[in-house]
């Protein structure tokens, strides 16, 4: 059996009190709101997935802990 491994996050904003939610445009979920992540690369671990998702769908986030 193949294992999948996928890394997402939540975002709130503290100031505005609001969630961060991704409209997907293009892909099999085209038309839906979802958390910024995706599947791991093997190499990955689920941290550095996350990270690397953080980047390509949003940029780059100061003091993600």
């Amino acid at each position: 059996m193949n294992q999948i491994i996928c890394s997402g996050a939540l975002f709130y904003s503290l100031s505005t009190k609001r969630f961060l939610l991704l409209h997907r445009t293009q892909s099999k979920t085209k038309n839906q709101w979802g958390l910024v992540g995706g599947t791991n690369e093997r190499s990955e671990s689920p941290w550095e997935a996350l990270q690397r998702e953080i980047k390509e769908e949003i940029g780059t986030i100061k003091d993600i802990k």
